[in-house]
Protein backbone atom coordinates (compact mmCIF):
# COMPACT_ATOMS: atom_id res chain seq x y z
CA UNK A 1 0.00 0.00 0.00
CA UNK A 2 1.19 3.48 -0.85
CA UNK A 3 1.24 6.36 1.60
CA UNK A 4 0.01 9.89 0.99
CA UNK A 5 3.60 11.10 1.06
CA UNK A 6 4.70 8.76 -1.73
CA UNK A 7 1.76 9.63 -4.00
CA UNK A 8 1.79 13.38 -3.27
CA UNK A 9 5.53 13.77 -3.86
CA UNK A 10 5.34 11.61 -6.99
CA UNK A 11 2.61 13.84 -8.44
CA UNK A 12 4.47 16.98 -7.33
CA UNK A 13 7.56 15.80 -9.23
CA UNK A 14 5.48 15.15 -12.37
CA UNK A 15 3.93 18.63 -12.16
CA UNK A 16 7.31 20.33 -11.69
CA UNK A 17 8.70 18.56 -14.77
CA UNK A 18 5.78 19.72 -16.91
CA UNK A 19 5.36 23.21 -15.42
CA UNK A 20 8.74 24.32 -14.10
CA UNK A 21 7.45 27.86 -13.51
CA UNK A 22 4.45 26.80 -11.41
CA UNK A 23 4.44 26.35 -7.65
CA UNK A 24 1.78 23.96 -6.34
CA UNK A 25 1.72 23.31 -2.60
CA UNK A 26 1.74 19.79 -1.22
CA UNK A 27 -1.49 20.57 0.63
CA UNK A 28 -3.21 21.39 -2.66
CA UNK A 29 -2.02 18.11 -4.20
CA UNK A 30 -3.13 16.21 -1.07
CA UNK A 31 -6.59 17.76 -1.45
CA UNK A 32 -6.75 16.62 -5.08
CA UNK A 33 -5.68 13.14 -3.97
CA UNK A 34 -8.45 13.10 -1.37
CA UNK A 35 -11.17 14.10 -3.85
CA UNK A 36 -10.03 11.61 -6.48
CA UNK A 37 -9.60 8.75 -4.01
CA UNK A 38 -13.15 9.27 -2.71
CA UNK A 39 -14.43 9.27 -6.28
CA UNK A 40 -12.62 5.99 -7.00
CA UNK A 41 -14.00 4.48 -3.80
CA UNK A 42 -17.52 5.43 -4.85
CA UNK A 43 -17.01 3.91 -8.29
CA UNK A 44 -15.66 0.73 -6.68
CA UNK A 45 -18.80 0.41 -4.52
CA UNK A 46 -21.09 0.94 -7.51
CA UNK A 47 -19.29 -1.57 -9.76
CA UNK A 48 -18.04 -4.26 -7.37
CA UNK A 49 -19.99 -3.70 -4.17
CA UNK A 50 -18.79 -2.78 -0.72
CA UNK A 51 -15.45 -3.95 0.63
CA UNK A 52 -14.17 -4.45 4.17
CA UNK A 53 -11.04 -2.56 3.19
CA UNK A 54 -12.99 0.70 3.38
CA UNK A 55 -14.98 -0.22 6.49
CA UNK A 56 -14.62 1.81 9.69
CA UNK A 57 -16.05 0.42 12.95
CA UNK A 58 -17.44 2.69 15.67
CA UNK A 59 -17.91 0.42 18.71
CA UNK A 60 -19.58 2.88 21.10
CA UNK A 61 -22.12 5.20 19.50
CA UNK A 62 -24.43 6.76 22.14
CA UNK A 63 -28.20 6.30 21.81
CA UNK A 64 -30.34 9.42 22.29
CA UNK A 65 -34.09 9.92 22.68
CA UNK A 66 -35.78 12.54 20.52
CA UNK A 67 -38.45 14.23 22.66
CA UNK A 68 -39.19 17.08 20.23
CA UNK A 69 -42.33 15.50 18.76
CA UNK A 70 -45.66 15.92 20.56
CA UNK A 71 -47.10 12.99 18.58
CA UNK A 72 -44.73 10.55 20.27
CA UNK A 73 -44.78 11.39 24.00
CA UNK A 74 -42.28 8.63 24.81
CA UNK A 75 -39.84 9.94 22.23
CA UNK A 76 -37.97 8.13 19.49
CA UNK A 77 -34.57 6.50 19.87
CA UNK A 78 -31.83 7.51 17.47
CA UNK A 79 -28.08 7.76 17.05
CA UNK A 80 -26.13 10.47 15.29
CA UNK A 81 -23.79 9.30 12.54
CA UNK A 82 -20.29 9.54 14.04
CA UNK A 83 -18.80 10.39 10.64
CA UNK A 84 -19.72 11.19 7.05
CA UNK A 85 -20.56 8.13 4.97
CA UNK A 86 -20.59 7.38 1.25
CA UNK A 87 -23.94 8.08 -0.40
CA UNK A 88 -25.10 4.71 -1.75
CA UNK A 89 -28.50 3.36 -2.75
CA UNK A 90 -30.37 1.78 0.16
CA UNK A 91 -28.00 3.41 2.68
CA UNK A 92 -25.34 0.82 1.90
CA UNK A 93 -22.85 3.27 3.33
CA UNK A 94 -23.99 1.71 6.63
CA UNK A 95 -22.64 -1.85 6.64
CA UNK A 96 -24.25 -2.84 9.94
CA UNK A 97 -25.74 -1.57 13.21
CA UNK A 98 -25.90 -3.85 16.23
CA UNK A 99 -26.09 -3.85 19.99
CA UNK A 100 -24.60 -6.13 22.60
CA UNK A 101 -26.47 -8.85 24.48
CA UNK A 102 -25.51 -11.11 27.33
CA UNK A 103 -24.42 -14.40 25.81
CA UNK A 104 -22.49 -17.51 26.70
CA UNK A 105 -19.06 -18.23 25.30
CA UNK A 106 -20.43 -20.72 22.75
CA UNK A 107 -23.08 -18.36 21.39
CA UNK A 108 -22.53 -16.54 18.09
CA UNK A 109 -20.52 -13.33 18.14
CA UNK A 110 -22.39 -10.62 20.02
CA UNK A 111 -22.43 -8.17 17.11
CA UNK A 112 -24.22 -10.73 14.91
CA UNK A 113 -27.08 -11.49 17.28
CA UNK A 114 -29.11 -8.29 16.87
CA UNK A 115 -28.44 -6.62 13.54
CA UNK A 116 -30.64 -3.79 12.30
CA UNK A 117 -32.18 -3.89 8.83
CA UNK A 118 -32.75 -0.87 6.62
CA UNK A 119 -36.16 0.63 5.93
CA UNK A 120 -37.69 4.03 5.17
CA UNK A 121 -40.26 6.05 7.13
CA UNK A 122 -42.86 5.40 4.43
CA UNK A 123 -42.28 1.61 4.42
CA UNK A 124 -41.98 1.21 8.17
CA UNK A 125 -45.74 1.19 8.76
CA UNK A 126 -46.30 -1.88 6.59
CA UNK A 127 -43.66 -3.79 8.55
CA UNK A 128 -45.97 -4.01 11.57
CA UNK A 129 -48.71 -5.81 9.57
CA UNK A 130 -46.66 -9.00 9.17
CA UNK A 131 -45.48 -10.92 12.25
CA UNK A 132 -42.33 -11.97 10.36
CA UNK A 133 -41.29 -8.39 9.59
CA UNK A 134 -42.65 -6.65 12.67
CA UNK A 135 -39.88 -4.58 14.32
CA UNK A 136 -38.85 -5.97 17.68
CA UNK A 137 -35.80 -6.51 19.86
CA UNK A 138 -35.02 -9.64 17.85
CA UNK A 139 -35.84 -7.99 14.52
CA UNK A 140 -34.88 -4.28 14.73
CA UNK A 141 -34.91 -1.79 11.87
CA UNK A 142 -33.39 1.61 11.19
CA UNK A 143 -34.11 4.52 8.88
CA UNK A 144 -32.11 7.65 8.19
CA UNK A 145 -33.11 11.31 8.46
CA UNK A 146 -30.16 13.61 7.74
CA UNK A 147 -27.35 12.61 10.06
CA UNK A 148 -29.72 10.81 12.44
CA UNK A 149 -30.39 7.06 12.41
CA UNK A 150 -33.77 6.30 14.01
CA UNK A 151 -34.36 2.88 15.57
CA UNK A 152 -37.48 0.72 15.32
CA UNK A 153 -38.32 -2.26 17.52
CA UNK A 154 -36.51 -1.10 20.64
CA UNK A 155 -39.30 0.98 22.15
CA UNK A 156 -39.30 -1.21 25.28
CA UNK A 157 -35.53 -1.64 25.46
CA UNK A 158 -33.20 0.79 27.19
CA UNK A 159 -30.00 1.07 25.18
CA UNK A 160 -27.01 3.25 25.91
CA UNK A 161 -24.63 2.33 23.08
CA UNK A 162 -24.67 0.79 19.61
CA UNK A 163 -21.90 -0.49 17.36
CA UNK A 164 -21.83 0.75 13.76
CA UNK A 165 -19.79 -0.27 10.72
CA UNK A 166 -19.63 2.58 8.20
CA UNK A 167 -18.02 3.23 4.84
CA UNK A 168 -16.49 6.63 5.43
CA UNK A 169 -14.76 8.79 2.78
CA UNK A 170 -11.20 10.07 3.18
CA UNK A 171 -10.87 13.35 5.06
CA UNK A 172 -7.49 15.08 4.79
CA UNK A 173 -8.35 17.35 7.73
CA UNK A 174 -8.47 14.25 9.95
CA UNK A 175 -5.88 12.15 8.16
CA UNK A 176 -3.28 14.91 8.06
CA UNK A 177 -0.35 12.53 8.46
CA UNK A 178 1.22 12.06 5.03
CA UNK A 179 2.79 8.80 6.20
CA UNK A 180 -0.61 7.14 6.54
CA UNK A 181 -1.63 4.64 3.90
CA UNK A 182 -4.27 5.61 1.36
CA UNK A 183 -7.46 3.58 1.74
CA UNK A 184 -7.52 2.47 -1.87
CA UNK A 185 -6.99 -0.82 -3.66
CA UNK A 186 -3.50 -1.24 -5.10
CA UNK A 187 -4.81 -1.53 -8.67
CA UNK A 188 -6.45 1.89 -8.35
CA UNK A 189 -3.29 3.78 -7.35
CA UNK A 190 -2.18 4.21 -10.97
CA UNK A 191 -5.65 5.54 -11.85
CA UNK A 192 -5.41 7.90 -8.87
CA UNK A 193 -2.08 9.34 -10.02
CA UNK A 194 -3.27 9.64 -13.62
CA UNK A 195 -6.46 11.49 -12.72
CA UNK A 196 -4.82 13.83 -10.20
CA UNK A 197 -2.01 14.65 -12.64
CA UNK A 198 -4.53 15.45 -15.37
CA UNK A 199 -6.55 17.53 -12.91
CA UNK A 200 -3.48 19.54 -11.97
CA UNK A 201 -2.51 20.09 -15.61
CA UNK A 202 -6.01 21.25 -16.46
CA UNK A 203 -5.92 23.66 -13.52
CA UNK A 204 -2.50 25.07 -14.40
CA UNK A 205 -2.90 25.45 -18.15
CA UNK A 206 -4.35 28.95 -18.56
CA UNK A 207 -4.32 30.49 -22.05
CA UNK A 208 -2.42 33.78 -22.23
CA UNK A 209 -5.44 35.58 -23.62
CA UNK A 210 -7.35 34.62 -20.45
CA UNK A 211 -4.86 36.23 -18.10
CA UNK A 212 -6.19 39.43 -16.53
CA UNK A 213 -3.33 41.93 -16.52
CA UNK A 214 -5.48 44.84 -15.35
CA UNK A 215 -5.48 46.66 -18.70
CA UNK A 216 -7.15 46.25 -22.06
CA UNK A 217 -4.35 45.84 -24.63
CA UNK A 218 -6.55 44.94 -27.59
CA UNK A 219 -6.21 48.36 -29.28
CA UNK A 220 -2.45 48.35 -28.87
CA UNK A 221 -2.19 44.83 -30.25
CA UNK A 222 -4.14 45.80 -33.37
CA UNK A 223 -1.94 48.87 -33.93
CA UNK A 224 1.30 46.94 -33.48
CA UNK A 225 0.27 44.13 -35.81
CA UNK A 226 -1.23 46.58 -38.34
CA UNK A 227 -4.36 44.52 -38.65
CA UNK A 228 -6.86 45.93 -41.13
CA UNK A 229 -10.43 45.43 -40.10
CA UNK A 230 -12.66 45.11 -43.22
CA UNK A 231 -15.88 47.10 -43.31
CA UNK A 232 -19.10 45.67 -44.65
CA UNK A 233 -21.04 47.95 -47.05
CA UNK A 234 -24.66 47.37 -48.02
CA UNK A 235 -25.22 45.92 -51.54
CA UNK A 236 -27.11 49.01 -52.82
CA UNK A 237 -24.37 51.37 -51.72
CA UNK A 238 -21.82 49.10 -53.36
CA UNK A 239 -23.65 49.25 -56.72
CA UNK A 240 -23.95 53.06 -56.57
CA UNK A 241 -20.23 53.36 -55.93
CA UNK A 242 -19.58 51.15 -58.96
CA UNK A 243 -21.77 53.35 -61.21
CA UNK A 244 -19.98 56.49 -60.06
CA UNK A 245 -16.66 54.90 -60.89
CA UNK A 246 -17.86 53.91 -64.41
CA UNK A 247 -19.26 57.42 -65.10
CA UNK A 248 -16.03 58.99 -63.93
CA UNK A 249 -14.00 56.75 -66.29
CA UNK A 250 -16.27 57.59 -69.28
CA UNK A 251 -15.90 61.33 -68.65
CA UNK A 252 -12.14 60.96 -68.71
Amino acid sequence: MATYREVVYDISESISQTFDDKNVSLRQIAYWVQMTANKLQQQHFQKKGTSGMYLTIFPSVPVTIDMSSTVFPNGRQYVVLPDVIHSLVGELGIEYITFSRESACCDPAAFTQATFMFTTPAKSQSLYYDPYTKPSEDNPYFYRVGDRIYLLGLECVNLDLLEMGLYTPIDIEKECDLDQQIKLNAELLSVLKYEVTNLSRWSLVVPSDRVNEGADMSTQAITQNKIKIPTITPPQQSQENKRHQEQHQQQQ
